[in-house]
């Protein structure tokens, strides 16, 4: 009985310590809970060291690696080709951390990610696309999930199927006057 009891453990054992794969295939990657409470170090060892398997690929495959809860802002330059403000790249965070206004650290960490020329959005289309997607969310929600979901909604609309060009981590430091 003591034989038996024992290999149904051992054998328990075995099939839940299977490795953790990615649903992006990226064979180096490693989950947050791996490095604790430490996105910097996730973000660094995921994202900025093993970079070359994201780039050239869509975004998506980096915001699942990021997991669900990833939130983004885009960066706005000008382009002279475009004649236009233009959507160069995007910071992908995870809250709290990554919020400066939320975080009681002062700093939030980032993943900059910058994506292929031909693959620029216009700034006019992105805020003409929040607007009306914030009209629809914000009917029956508070102030706080209306953003989250319209944040998520933009994402996905606007940046899973944009192609990697590079990928930066950096820490944003609060001004504090």
């Amino acid at each position: 009985m003591k034989r038996v009891i024992f290999i149904l453990m051992l054998a328990l054992a075995l099939f839940s310590c299977k490795s953790y794969k990615p649903a992006s295939g990226n064979p180096y990657y490693k989950p947050l809970e791996y490095f604790g409470t430490d996105t910097l170090a996730f973000y660094k060892y995921n994202f900025e060291e093993h970079k070359d398997f994201y780039v050239g690929k869509e975004m998506s495959y980096i915001i699942s690696d990021m997991g669900k809860d990833v939130n983004m802002c885009p960066i706005f330059k000008y382009d002279k080709e475009y004649k236009a403000d233009c959507i160069k790249g995007v910071y992908l965070y995870l809250e709290p951390e990554g919020d400066i206004f939320l975080s009681n650290k002062g700093y939030s960490d980032n993943v900059i990610v910058w994506l292929d020329k031909n693959e620029y959005l216009l700034e006019e289309s992105y805020h003409e696309k929040r607007r009306k997607e914030e009209g629809i969310i914000s009917k029956n929600k508070k102030a706080k999930d209306v953003q989250t979901e319209l944040n998520h909604k933009l994402r996905d609309y606007f940046f899973s199927d944009k192609k990697v060009k590079d990928i930066e981590v950096v820490r944003i430091y609060r001004n504090r006057f």
